[in-house]
């Protein structure tokens, strides 16, 4: 409640101030919340994070392409926007689902939640070994990683390697 206060004091003396607008977003839902994401967007066209915002809000609501639109606006004002290319991938399929999820992988090559989201379309599309290899990865940077732990336990699990499951558990 005091963050909103400040934001409406931020308005007053700042009508066109794009991240007050971009936060005010992220407390607000639906209606309210696109209105301030789009006053970000109006007045900084180049504000990522509230083309971002308002894809996931739009994703949320289940305005695809609309929500695909924001999402490629915002990676083509900044490429490195990790976070816009995991949603396009959630949204995508076939193929088109691992580039992108190989183009996080490039772009935040030591984040577990990344490598495990990969590995686990890669052992859904049928390539256990570069999925667990990819599970490997993510365990070797955060060892306790859960996504990370139980897609290896259940790639071992399924290819019969039980003494290594149980290595595992037990560590």
């Amino acid at each position: 409640n005091t963050d909103s206060i400040i934001l409406f004091a931020c308005f007053r003396l700042w009508p066109g101030y794009a991240s007050a607008h971009n936060n005010l977003g992220t407390l607000t839902i639906d209606d309210q919340a696109e209105y301030h994401f789009l006053a970000a967007i109006n007045a900084q066209p180049g504000h990522v994070n509230a083309h971002y915002n308002l894809g996931r809000l739009y994703r949320r609501t289940n305005r695809t392409e609309q929500c695909i639109e924001m999402l490629r606006r915002c990676v083509s004002l900044d490429p490195a926007y990790a976070p816009a290319f995991r949603v396009l991938a959630r949204i995508a399929t076939g193929p088109a689902t691992g580039e992108l999820l190989r183009h996080v992988i490039h772009l935040q090559p030591r984040n577990p939640d990344a490598l495990a989201e990969y590995a686990y379309w890669l052992h859904k599309n049928g390539r256990w070994l570069p999925s667990l290899q990819y599970y490997f990865k993510a365990l070797e940077i955060f060892p306790s990683h859960k996504p990370s732990l139980i897609g290896t336990l259940r790639i071992l699990r399924l290819r019969g390697q039980w003494s290594r499951v149980h290595q595992l558990i037990i560590r």
